[in-house]
């Protein structure tokens, strides 16, 4: 997800301190010209002959849903952990390494000692898989669909040699386990239920993790809920998630989205009874 960036003059420059991001992007821009004088999206501006890197904090907020379920934002993608007894099972580990080892840390503070032993691959789309590299590279397996295990088994033998990242030093070869139609993980405690609900508009294969003890479901994408302000009209894949969950018969209440804010079943009927813009 990108932000539409406007363009300005060069008589705009801002302050050598001033962050690209709070103001207009000249022209003269090293993103869009490739000179190395100025800014990219998460650096601050240099009048030096070279680009100075700062890259932004990644930061990592999570939030309590019940005991041992914390729904992890930060930055522009969310996932969502369910403690076990002996280990932890996350779902989705977005954009790359720096947002995994942020999640990695997170969980130490939330659940000491328990390894996260599961991740859930969602769909492909690079934004929703960058940070499995280092879930790989701790042995955990990932759990995704038929049609996605090429893709993972690619994109952990890809050499990261100019910044060789946990994976890159570890050498670890991934266990990939895929989801048919449905599978139940977690334990007693914390039931787990993957479903296979593509095609859809947005790709044909797609996991949601829904909870059955919270009656909540992670979902990637096929419903999105703003961080702030009113819910959007619907969309296809939002009126085709909404008869999914109908065809499977499940008991949401809550949903967890890939993007945005928490939400409920409530949300999802708004955006669908919510005619679009003429």
């Amino acid at each position: 997800m990108s932000m539409p960036r406007p363009t300005a003059s060069p008589s705009s420059r801002p302050s050598p301190t001033t962050p690209c991001w709070e103001t207009p992007r000249p022209r003269w821009c090293s993103r869009t010209t490739g000179r190395s004088a100025v800014c990219s999206c998460r650096t601050t501006w240099s009048r030096a002959s070279a680009v100075m890197w700062v890259p932004g904090p990644t930061t990592v907020v999570a939030s309590k849903i019940s005991d041992g379920v914390f729904f992890l934002e930060g930055s522009s993608h969310n996932s969502l952990a369910v403690v076990l007894a002996d280990s932890i099972l996350l779902i989705e580990a977005p954009l790359g390494e720096d947002r995994s080892q942020a999640v990695i840390a997170k969980l130490a503070e939330l659940a000491p000692g328990k390894p996260v032993k599961a991740v859930v691959a969602t769909h492909y789309h690079y934004d929703h898989s960058g940070g499995l590299r280092a879930y790989i590279a701790r042995g955990a397996t990932l759990y995704t669909t038929a049609g996605n295990r090429v893709f993972l088994t690619k994109l952990a033998a890809t050499p990261h040699l100019i910044k060789p990242d946990s994976l890159a030093r570890a050498k670890a070869n991934p266990t990939i386990e895929v989801v048919a139609n449905k599978k139940v993980l977690g334990d007693a405690a914390h039931p787990v239920e993957l479903y296979e609900v593509g095609p859809s508009p947005h790709v044909d294969e797609m996991l949601v993790a829904y909870l059955p003890r919270d009656k909540l479901v992670f979902v990637s994408d096929l419903f999105t809920i703003p961080p702030q302000g009113p819910i959007p009209p619907g969309t296809p894949a939002n009126r085709e998630f909404s008869d999914k969950l109908k065809k499977l018969g499940l008991d949401v209440q809550a949903i967890a989205p890939g993007h945005g804010r928490l939400g409920t079943i409530k949300d999802l009927q708004k955006a669908l009874d919510t005619p679009a813009p003429k």
